[in-house]
């Protein structure tokens, strides 16, 4: 079983896993806010991979974010 805790622990197995995606928590509301996230992962993720571009603002685990 994973830890639920935020922030999540340095030592969760989670940080291993090649298949997990870790994103930030918010702790805001706004009324366009979702269509903002949707729209800044989809660019950052998927279109750079149809671009056949690097994806962009990885974590560096060596430095713990």
């Amino acid at each position: 079983m994973f830890s639920l805790k935020e922030p999540l622990p340095r030592r969760s197995p989670l940080w291993k896993l090649p298949q997990v995606l870790i994103t930030p928590h918010t702790a805001f509301l706004t009324a366009k806010v979702w269509e903002r996230h949707y729209a800044l992962f989809a660019d950052k993720t998927c279109g750079g991979i149809w671009r056949e571009q690097p994806l962009i603002e990885l974590i560096d685990k060596t430095k713990g974010y």
